[in-house]
């Protein structure tokens, strides 16, 4: 994610630091428009759906699993210890 001192990821002022800004309104107002039409919509659905419903990140070598029983704790028509 950006940092505090960075630019929200696609916004204007994200691409003025590749692009660079102009003098130009024209050319400053149908970036904007651009942006807001190409990638608003991605922003949108990943910032109101896909974030908020994002369960916490979980390692998946940190899973636990449950021990396979010993002889000695199998029932007796138990499949798994036969």
């Amino acid at each position: 994610m950006a940092d505090k001192g960075e630019p929200k990821p696609g916004s204007i002022e994200n691409w003025e630091k590749f692009t660079g800004s102009s003098d130009n309104s024209f050319a400053n107002g149908t970036r904007a428009f651009f942006n807001t039409v190409l990638t608003g919509p991605a922003r949108f659905f990943r910032e109101k759906i896909v974030e908020p419903n994002q369960a916490p990140e979980y390692p998946y070598y940190h899973r636990r699993f449950r021990r396979v029983p010993t002889i000695d704790e199998c029932y007796l028509h138990d499949y798994v210890c036969q």
